[in-house]
C-alpha cells in the first residue's frame, strides 16, 4: 500500500466512507474508515468519501480526527442544511446526478456551495461530463467556462497542477 500512496501519480485516497444502508457493518466500516484517513494524512492525500445517511457520523470523526486533508463527499444528494454542516467543517462537496433528478435541490446547492468548494461528477450516471457542467451552469445561470474554471481550480488546488 504505501509503494502506491507514496506514488505522485496517485492524486487522492478512496472512494471510503460510511454508509447506514449497505449490507456491511457499520462499526466495521467505521474502523476502515479511520484507518484510510490516517493513510491519508499519513501519506498527505485527499481522502474521496461515500456517505450515505451518516452525514453527523462523517463530521464528528472529521471533528474527532482532526484531519488536516482535504475531504471530498462525492455523489452529494443530501439538503442544503447538511452541505452547510460539512462545508462549517471545511469538507468539499461534488455534485452530480442530482442535477438531473431534483432541479429545484440542485439550484439551492449550487448557489450555497461556494464555488472554491464545488466539485461535479458523472460517477456511474449515463451522462458525460460535460452534461453534468452544462446542467450545472444552466440551473444557476452562469457561463460554463466561468464554472469549469472555478472547478479546475478547485482541482490544482488539491490535487497539485497537471
Amino acid at each position: 500500500v504505501s509503494q502506491h500512496l507514496s506514488n505522485s501519480n496517485f492524486l487522492a485516497l478512496g472512494e471510503t466512507g460510511l454508509d447506514r444502508v449497505a449490507a456491511h457493518d457499520f462499526e466495521t466500516q467505521k474502523i476502515l474508515f479511520l484507518k484510510h484517513i490516517e493513510l491519508s494524512e499519513q501519506y498527505n492525500k485527499p481522502l474521496i468519501i461515500h456517505c450515505v445517511r451518516a452525514y453527523p457520523d462523517i463530521i464528528s470523526i472529521r471533528k474527532e480526527t482532526k484531519a488536516k486533508q482535504p475531504w471530498i463527499i462525492h455523489g452529494f444528494r443530501a439538503n442544503v442544511q447538511t452541505a452547510e454542516q460539512l462545508l462549517r467543517h471545511e469538507i468539499y462537496i461534488s455534485l452530480g446526478d442530482v442535477l438531473f433528478k431534483d432541479e429545484e435541490k440542485s439550484k439551492q446547492l449550487l448557489v450555497m456551495i461556494p464555488p472554491g468548494r464545488l466539485f461535479l461528477e458523472t460517477d456511474v450516471a449515463e451522462r458525460n461530463i460535460e452534461e453534468v457542467y452544462e446542467k450545472a451552469a444552466s440551473i444557476i445561470g452562469i457561463d460554463i467556462e466561468v464554472l469549469s474554471s472555478d472547478i479546475f481550480n478547485n482541482f490544482e488546488k488539491i490535487f497539485g497542477k497537471i
